[in-house]
Parts: structure tokens; sequence; C-alpha cells
């Protein structure tokens, strides 16, 4: 019997999850899609679990394969919540399905959009795990340390040393979450399970440019920033956090600022 079951356990966020709750003494099991746990696009004979956590699906959609890719995150779901033998659910969404046209913070009743694939597999993947009684995360930007390697994060430290930093634009305004919050997070939920939809980010938003400042302030970088793009129309996403923290007192405990330097001493 294991305490948490982490579904697509080798990505960014699962790896660190896993390592930060076995810390805590968890028992916790990893499956991955390359496992005997996963054949034929289905999860199969997952062991006895109290918590899971699914991270398993596909986010990089072209428009050429949308479709399909849409539908094979949505069986995938199901037959991990219908292996899942009476586990609490735990389902990972994005901050995306609000869009980025509003500069207040968003609340989890706040109208929500499906402006492309990606997002149309998370909001109707939210159906699948709400009719389970699942708690869905709306996530913010995360970041911390083994970031994938396409990020903002990434890109700048990539370039510190140069003398020009690009960056595709300067102006968009972002929630930031640091990963060891969003574990932090994600062991409150373990400790006082309450289903039900929840925005988690930092609540604060950043400017891309604010972003590059820092790593520049931080580092011994003299790079210049330069945009390969220009922005016309206000790119806004703020999560509105309060009912996360109300309800599982839980609070971000890592700003923008912490968090760059954190990345910068590894």
């Amino acid at each position: 019997m294991f305490d948490v079951t982490i579904l697509g356990s080798n990505g960014f966020i699962g790896n660190n999850l896993s390592a930060f709750l076995l810390d805590l003494g968890l028992k916790v099991h990893c499956i991955s899609r390359n496992t005997k746990f996963f054949q034929k696009n289905k999860f199969c004979n997952i062991p006895q679990t109290d918590f899971i956590v699914y991270l398993a699906e596909s986010n990089f959609v072209s428009k050429a394969d949308g479709e399909n890719v849409l539908r094979n995150n949505i069986s995938r779901l199901e037959s991990a919540i219908s292996e899942s033998c009476g586990a609490k659910f735990i389902y990972i969404s994005s901050a995306l399905v609000y869009g980025d046209k509003e500069s207040s913070p968003r609340k989890e009743i706040d109208p929500i959009i499906s402006s492309d694939y990606y997002t149309k597999s998370k909001l109707e993947c939210e159906e699948v795990a709400a009719a389970y009684d699942s708690l869905i995360i709306r996530l913010s930007n995360v970041y911390g340390l083994k970031m994938q390697h396409v990020n903002i994060f990434t890109d700048i430290m990539n370039q510190l040393n140069q003398k020009n930093i690009m960056v595709k634009n300067l102006m968009p305004i972002r929630d930031f979450l640091h990963l060891l919050d969003l574990c932090r997070f994600i062991y409150q939920v373990i400790e006082n399970w309450s289903p039900g939809i929840f925005n988690v980010g930092s609540g604060r938003g950043t400017q891309i440019k604010e972003i590059v400042e820092i790593f520049i302030e931080n580092s011994s970088s003299n790079a210049k920033v330069q945009a390969s793009a220009s922005c016309p129309e206000n790119s806004c996403l703020i999560l509105d956090i309060e009912k996360a923290k109300r309800v599982f007192k839980w609070q971000p405990k890592i700003d923008i600022y912490s968090g760059i330097e954190m990345l910068l001493e590894n």
C-alpha cells in the first residue's frame, strides 16, 4: 500500500515531487509511460494507493495531430481513474484556461476559454476528473531546478554570458511559482483533503522584462536585452490563490527574486 502514486513521474514536476515526498517519509510509487503499468495508451493494474497525482498527459500539441492527442489524453486519464481503486485523485490542469486578456487576478469562478488544442485538452480532462470528485489544480508557470530546456528561465540563463539576451517579448505579465511551493501545496492536500478546483500560483504578476533584469542583477552578466517581437496588446495572467490558501492553510514562500537566486547558485 502506497501513500502516493505519481503517474507521469519522469517529468520535471514528477521527479521533484517524488523526491520531496520521499524526504518527508511518505511511501511513493512512481509510474511513467514506459513501465508495465502503462500499455496501449492506458494505465493498468495500478497498485493500491491513497492518493494519485496525475502528470501523464502529452502537453506538446500541434494543429496537425491535435485531435488525436486530445482523444489520447482523455482516454489515458479515464484509464487512470478507472484503475485508481478509490484513491483520491489530483489532476494538474493549467492557468492558461483563463486566457491572458485580463489584468486582474483570475478566480476559479471566472470564465474559461478553449483557445487551442492544449487548453481544449485541459478543459475536457478537467471534466473527466471532476466527475470523479477529484482535486483539480489550475497551475501557473512553474520553475525550479531540472526544468525542461524550453522555457523563459533557461533561455535567459543560456544567454547570460553573451553580448545580448534575446527574448521573444518583454511585456507579458505572468504568475511564476517555484516548484518547491507546488510540492508544499500537494503535501498540504494530502494532509487535508478537499476536492474541487484550486488556482495554485504565487498570486503575483511579474513582467518578462523584470525576470531578465533580476537575472542580470544577480549574475556577472553585462548583456543587453533585446526583444524579437512586439506585443501591441496587454498579455497578463495572474492567479487569485486565496481559495487554496484558505482551504489548505498554504502560502507560497519563495518569491521570484529568491527563486532566481536559487537557480543561479546551482
